[in-house]
């Protein structure tokens, strides 16, 4: 403890020496373009600020060091060479590029080797040699020897900054722990140099790289400070890396807040540089922290995101996996199973071609996979792959956080399994539960010291549960008190609020963002127009020259009022009228809350296995062609398409300008989907072709809605409303439209009521939502149906259903009442 607390002093006082890297990048820059001669001198000072900006900017390091290669091999000068060749290795590194690292600095090596000048050979030596990750005992003895070698050069040259060097990439050998003590002398060398980066990487590398240590509040004081550090003294990757692993440490002790904006933090910068790795890493943060509070569907938009940045097999597993988890916890267990055993099959051959390759990740999805399976009763399978992913956890190939789960996981399984799942699994009732609890206590024993409170809570859960199904009601009572003050610590709504408020803001400035470039385009607009009219004013001399450019003019001004209504369709195609012309007019568009809206999701039952019958062009087809008619039946009925997500379809009524008869659009809108899927059933059938069949669930409640996105537009609404619309889906049944009691309570009393023109029209507590003839006419006056209000919709009560995440709630199921034509009831709004 005491060492550690030296640390953070030692960091708090290099406080004073911030920007340090920065202001040498600046020199380096002035005193570069300051020497015009193609000497030795130039390449050694290419070397030397490619290797100072590698971690603010890598590639234009990368770009450097080359300059510094091609220089140094023209002049034949083996120094200048090997310091070029290092320089690239740094560059490379920080890109990422692990294995070239390697390879470069054998180059580096071999022109050290020749030039006989020892530090040449320290700068070619004494760096990462452990990049590789070589875990061959030969070798790591091979490589210390060296390092400690390197290191007695560096002293007997003075070079404070290359010792320090030496002793960090020393201390973070990858083949285990980091040497701690090579971290603690590498920072004294650091201090000495006056390096206050190097002395942010020591602290950073020394808890970073201990993820386990049971000391989780003093990792995360060396991870704040040495963040701090980098931030004070401009090093952007490292600092984005330390944003990233403080997002992480938050999610974990459920300061989801603080995750976020660390998480976001990441992102923004990981932006800033274009490092699609380092933006993967934040995203996987955030999704991770959007998980634990329940928002579920940004979770998913960040994981499938992150698979367009992915670019190594291990990032496409990690990526695979995560998505996994989270279509589990969306309730499209189907997804969830495809994409483990994608990344399961990939893992397979990957072991079968390289005996050697880690099975960290297929632990971790058998994990994943094995939740999924347990909540869709596949008890026996979901065991075996528990316990798999168990003892791989708890071996040199796992860690403790996935040991947590998979224990929490299968603890649960156990204590809840029915008679015949016991029976399925060969296991006694007592003996599951025995089992049971130490599988949970020794998660909430893990999480305690990890410091993971909702994993804390979900074991208190499970424990109070099981000790009170066994009858020892004072350790009940105890571990109910005990999850009773966890969950009040972990997460309540203003904390979610602030949470979604955050990701609207982070929006809102990426919008501002655009919407400012996009005023600079007009402006270059504006000023394209002026020129032409400055050209044309000066030919008015000459009648015939004024034709000309009067016609040239006209073409141009044609041309850009037909780009601006073509701009303005593609803005109405993806936003509603009312937010476009807000955006067009203001610059801006702000998000809103509405008080009420009525949300509609549709999922397609037996989609992936459909996809594996059909091939992809006519699954796309198909999708396509349903899609379609959904987008048409929305507009009928004015309700706003959101989005499609996978093949699951969204849309909302009432929004972006509230009415009161959103409701009805929505359940009447409902009805053509569920008849347009029913007819294409049928034509399927009589074709033998695969069919799709729809589930539809119905919610109504308050969302904030507004505009999202970086590159393109996006319309999207987010609030609880949104979660339990797609609850009210996966708790339905095919070919059911399930609705919500807050739903219900709004259409119960809608009544119908037939035209002298045979339509029907809806009537809500005495308001008619399409036109009806006024009551003193000579028409109406003697219609038999005029005042003859009968409901317009039969419901079938379900009682309270579980729905995922949300307990128990009320839902029915509603049809168009009989004697309702196929095409009515219709509203209008308002």
């Amino acid at each position: 403890m005491k060492r550690v607390d030296l640390l953070l002093l030692a960091c708090l006082l290099y406080l004073t020496t911030a920007h340090a890297q920065l202001a040498r990048s600046v020199s380096l820059e002035k005193e570069l373009a300051r020497h015009r001669k193609e000497d030795a001198a130039k390449a050694y000072l290419m070397a030397e600020l490619a290797k100072t900006v590698s971690t603010i900017d890598p590639d234009r390091a990368f770009a450097l060091s080359e300059q510094a290669v091609a220089l140094a091999q023209r002049l034949k000068d083996d120094k200048a060479l090997a310091a070029a060749w290092v320089s690239q290795r740094w560059a490379l590194y920080y890109q990422g590029f692990y294995q070239r690292c390697d390879s470069v600095n054998k180059l580096a090596a071999a022109a050290a080797k020749r030039t006989g000048d020892a530090r040449s050979w320290l700068l070619a030596y004494g760096a990462p040699h452990y990049i590789s990750g070589s875990k061959d005992s030969a070798v790591c003895a091979k490589m210390a020897m060296r390092m400690r070698r390197a290191l007695q050069i560096a002293d007997s040259l003075g070079e404070g900054e290359l010792a320090g060097e030496v002793l960090l990439w020393h201390g973070m050998k990858p083949w285990g722990r980091p040497n701690a003590r090579a971290l603690e002398e590498a920072m004294v060398r650091y201090r000495s140099a006056g390096d206050s980066t190097g002395v942010g990487m020591c602290l950073f590398c020394i808890r970073s790289f201990e993820p386990y240590s049971t000391d989780r509040a003093l990792n995360q004081r060396c991870i704040e400070q040495a963040t701090a550090l980098f931030d004070l003294d401009g090093n952007t990757l490292w600092s984005l890396w330390g944003h990233s692993e403080l997002s992480g440490m938050a999610t974990e002790q459920a300061d989801y807040k603080t995750a976020v904006q660390e998480g976001l933090e990441a992102f923004r910068r990981a932006e800033q540089l274009g490092m699609e790795r380092e933006m993967l890493g934040a995203s996987n943060a955030l999704a991770s922290a959007y998980r634990d509070i329940g928002d579920v569907r940004a979770a998913l938009d960040l994981d499938l995101r992150g698979l367009e940045l992915v670019s190594e097999l291990d990032e496409w597993l990690a990526v695979r996996n995560q998505l996994g988890r989270t279509y589990r916890l969306f309730g499209m267990p189907d997804s969830a199973a495809f994409h483990l055993r994608s990344s399961l099959k990939i893992i397979e051959e990957k072991l079968i071609r390289t005996p050697g390759y880690s099975r960290w990740r297929q632990f971790e999805a058998e994990g994943y996979l094995a939740e999924v399976l347990a909540a869709q009763g596949q008890v026996t399978e979901a065991a075996r792959l528990f316990r798999s992913a168990l003892q791989g956890h708890r071996s040199d190939g796992g860690n403790y956080m996935q040991e947590i789960w998979a224990s929490l996981g299968y603890g649960h399984l156990l204590a809840n399994a029915s008679a015949d799942q016991l029976k399925a699994m060969d296991i006694e009732r007592s003996t599951a539960e025995r089992e049971a609890r130490l599988l949970i206590e020794r998660a909430l024993g893990l999480a305690r010291q990890l410091r993971m409170l909702k994993e804390q809570q979900d074991a208190l859960f499970d424990l109070a549960r099981l000790y009170e199904h066994d009858g020892d009601v004072t350790k009940a009572l105890e571990y109910q008190k005990l999850y009773t003050v966890m969950k009040d610590s972990v997460l309540n709504a203003d904390k979610a609020k602030a949470v979604a408020n955050l990701q609207i803001q982070y929006e809102t400035e990426k919008k501002e963002q655009q919407i400012v470039l996009l005023g600079k385009e007009k402006e270059v607009q504006q000023q394209e127009i002026a020129k032409q009219k400055v050209v044309r004013n000066g030919f008015m001399a000459g009648f015939a020259l004024v034709a000309v450019f009067a016609v040239v003019f006209l073409f141009q001004r044609n041309r850009i009022n037909k780009a601006r209504k073509r701009s303005d369709e593609l803005l109405l195609n993806i936003l509603p009228e009312e937010v476009a012309e807000e955006l067009k007019a203001k610059g801006e568009a702000e998000a809103v809350h509405i008080d009420q809206v009525t949300v509609l999701f549709t999922d397609f039952k037996g989609f992936t296995a459909m996809s594996e019958v059909v091939t992809p062009r006519q699954l796309v087809h198909d999708l396509h062609e349903c899609f379609s008619a959904f987008d048409r039946i929305c507009d009928k009925h004015g309700i706003e398409k959101i989005k499609t997500i996978g093949d699951a379809y969204m849309a909302a009524g009432g929004l972006p300008t509230p009415n009161t008869t959103h409701a009805t659009d929505v359940i009447n809108a409902a009805f053509e989907m569920r008849d347009f899927i029913a007819e294409g059933k049928a034509h399927k059938i009589a074709a033998s072709l695969p069919y799709f069949e729809i589930r539809i669930g119905i919610h109504t409640g308050p969302v904030v809605a507004g505009i999202v996105g970086v590159k393109k537009f996006q319309y999207d609404i987010w609030g609880d409303t949104v979660n339990t619309a797609s609850r009210m889906e996966s708790s339905g049944e095919v070919g059911q439209v399930n609705i919500s009691e807050a739903t219900y309570a709004l259409v119960k009393d809608v009544k119908k009521v037939r035209e002298v023109n045979g339509e029907w029209s809806i009537v809500n507590g005495g308001s008619t939502h399409s036109p009806t003839p006024d009551h003193h006419s000579p028409a109406t006056a003697h219609s038999p149906f005029t005042n003859s209000h009968s409901p317009a919709f039969a419901f079938t009560p379900r009682g309270k259903v579980q729905a995922k995440g949300k307990g128990e709630m009320e839902m029915y199921f509603v049809q168009r009442s009989s004697g309702t034509s196929d095409s009515a009831p219709t509203s209008t709004g308002t």
